[in-house]
């Protein structure tokens, strides 16, 4: 996790009152870092630069379900292959509130979508938190 908090640096001194600022700082950072990774994934000459060469940032995409029981919801960030139904990866970020759902939003998006996405990406930063905490929950893992 320090490894996280060097790539993505913020300044946990600020108030609650620029939690939205810091939040959607936090969210640019890790956008910007997975598509630095899938350029550079791009590049080989393989099946998996193929693949990385279609993946596009999905940003924040309202995602419906089929099921009405898992409802709607706006993740933070999404990176989806063009040709398939939802985002295969989807990052939340929980600044302040959000963090008690983090497990609830993740069983939501991959039982939600059949497990077609595949990993959720979730960063607790809250500011009351000495430590922030990164999870990465996958399909297999909450499907089986």
């Amino acid at each position: 996790m320090e490894k996280i908090i060097r790539l993505f640096p913020v300044d946990r001194a600020i108030g609650a009152s620029n939690a939205d600022a810091i939040h959607e700082e936090f969210v640019a950072k890790i956008k910007g870092r997975i598509g630095e990774q899938l350029r550079e994934i791009a590049q080989a000459f393989s099946p998996s630069g193929r693949f990385a060469e279609g993946v596009r940032d999905g940003g924040s995409t309202t995602i419906t379900f089929d099921d009405p029981e898992y409802g709607r919801h706006d993740p933070d960030a999404s990176f989806q292959d063009p040709d398939a139904q939802y985002a295969g990866v989807v990052v939340e970020v929980a600044y302040l509130q959000k963090a008690q759902a983090l497990p609830r939003l993740a069983d939501e998006h991959i039982l939600g979508s059949d497990g077609n996405i595949e990993v959720m990406v979730e960063f607790n930063i809250e500011y009351s938190h000495k430590l922030a905490t990164l999870s990465i929950l996958d399909a297999y893992t909450r499907c089986s």
